[in-house]
């Protein structure tokens, strides 16, 4: 049966175990799911953001008609859905709806496995598949538009450090980071669209810097700053309030999990504490996902001693090349060259 992605918490979690290390990145969003794409999209294309831009104009622009065939679908997206359901209004429009983002990222997330063409050649015939007419075609330059924001916001790099040279978060920078994010989503979509997409995310930011601001209030004491942290909680709405603690939940129990992965735990172990925090579905998504990273890390392991062979060799530099690309096109298949060439 095929697993249904219905929440970022979920996939933020399954990402966290892949990943093999927990990452936190305050008040950006973007940034911080997996299947948050913005740091994929960076680090695909570093120097690369106008062909990146241009390759989605030109797939936006190509006929539905005339996109090519598909590959197999990454590895990392075998036996997982969106689950995202798209549909038009009676004048043909496309219909709107919060998780419109979540199909483009479901796709996107895999661009370390394959080129962002057919990630973009993906989410189009997926758009195809359930919209026709100027629906479909209203999602896909909305597809272009989002690509193209994920893509400036890989750019912000360049903006102050939001944690200074006393490892301090930098309020000031956060602001301007949050004022600079804002300013991309007006730029690229509709008052609809921002509202649909970001009005909860923002909210989320604001309630996030607040607390920042309570937390070095050098004039509150423990008590009161914690006080203050909990009535500002309070305000939240209840959705965002839940969806909060359901991530900070699933986030002890991914570091609850390492401990016992590096204490030596055993499988079964594992699973019963993922089934009681998370349910017995998510529990036997994130054991088939332990499974296949440790066979990913042995195969790795394996590459590694056979490429510093190579490289101990003697052969000159273009030939050990050539023959670590022919090592890596015999040990991997083609959605997995991208990640190992990238490990190399």
């Amino acid at each position: 049966m095929a697993l249904v992605i219905k929440t970022r918490h979920l996939l933020l979690l399954v990402a966290l175990c892949l990943g093999g290390s927990l990452a936190v990145v305050l008040l950006l969003p973007e940034q911080s799911a997996p299947a948050d794409t913005t740091a994929l999209i960076s680090s695909v294309t570093p120097s690369e953001p106008q062909q990146a831009r241009q390759t989605n104009l030109q797939i936006q622009q190509q006929s539905i008609h005339s996109l090519p065939a598909l590959p197999p679908l990454p590895r990392s997206l075998r036996g997982t859905q969106h689950g995202v359901r798209l549909s038009s209004d009676e004048q043909g429009n496309l219909r709107l709806s919060a998780d419109i983002p979540h199909l483009f990222d479901f796709y996107l997330s895999a661009l370390s496995e394959e080129p962002l063409e057919v990630s973009l050649n993906r989410i189009s015939q997926d758009l195809a598949a359930q919209l026709q007419g100027q629906a479909l075609e209203q999602a896909r330059d909305l597809l272009r538009r989002y690509l193209d924001f994920k893509i400036a916001l890989g750019d912000l790099h360049s903006l102050p450090a939001i944690l200074d040279s006393q490892g301090h978060y930098a309020l000031d920078a956060i602001t301007l980071r949050q004022q600079q994010v804002q300013a991309l989503r007006q730029q690229h979509f509709s008052s609809a669209e921002y509202s649909l997409f970001f009005q909860e995310q923002d909210a989320y930011d604001a309630f996030m810097l607040e607390q920042l601001q309570l937390a070095q209030n050098p004039a509150l004491d423990d008590s009161q700053r914690q006080q203050a942290i909990d009535s500002l909680e309070q305000q939240l709405p209840e959705p965002m309030r839940q969806a909060r603690e359901q991530a900070m939940r699933e986030t002890q129990v991914f570091e609850q999990a390492e401990q016992l992965k590096q204490q030596g735990a055993s499988a079964a172990e594992l699973f019963q504490l993922r089934a009681q925090a998370l349910g017995a579905e998510a529990a036997q998504a994130l054991a088939e996902l332990d499974q296949r990273q440790a066979q990913w890390e042995q195969r790795l392991s394996r590459f590694e001693q056979e490429r510093d062979s190579i490289r101990q060799s003697g052969l000159s530099p273009q030939d050990q090349q050539q023959a670590i690309a022919q090592l890596i096109e015999q040990r991997f298949e083609p959605d997995e060259r991208l990640q190992v060439q990238a490990l190399d």
